[in-house]
């Protein structure tokens, strides 16, 4: 399976570069994770990517429909799927925790970009707790993104 992804990437240093290339770009936009999910899921179908992994490298200010949810949750009963999330941000956010199996965070993001504007390097973050969501709007949670919850 690693070897058909590589093919799509493209193989060796070249589509290393491409890759990093661009998980470096900024795009400014929402994220619109349904189509790329969808096709996911579809290629999870197919036996040559049965036990795939997705990763979603995201802020998590996204929404993601309840059909292709349950599709997600079929693809991962019965192909393997699995879906990680790492979350650059100061929060926990709904979007991650709806569609991954695990998240991991970055949370000192900003001290990373502080540092390469020649500030130093301790990135204020005006966010006072990472758990807004569940401090300020408790009933949000569902079903789905409580699996995340810190107790």
């Amino acid at each position: 399976m690693a070897y058909r992804a590589a093919r799509l990437v493209g193989r060796g240093a070249a589509g290393l570069r491409a890759l990093l290339e661009l998980m470096g770009m900024a795009f400014d936009v929402g994220t619109d994770v349904q189509t790329p999910i969808e096709h996911a899921i579809a290629r999870a179908r197919e036996t040559a990517w049965h036990q795939a992994d997705l990763l979603i490298v995201s802020d998590g200010e996204f929404g993601c429909r309840s059909d292709t949810l349950a599709q997600l949750d079929e693809a991962t009963a019965r192909h393997g799927l699995r879906v990680t999330g790492v979350l650059v941000g100061d929060r926990e956010t709904l979007g991650l925790m709806e569609v991954c199996d695990q998240i991991h965070w970055v949370r000192d993001w900003r001290r990373h970009a502080d540092a390469a504007e020649g500030g130093d390097s301790r990135g204020f973050s005006p966010v006072h707790s990472k758990s807004l969501t569940a401090l300020h709007f408790p009933n949000a949670w569902s079903d789905r993104s409580a699996r995340h919850r810190a107790r």
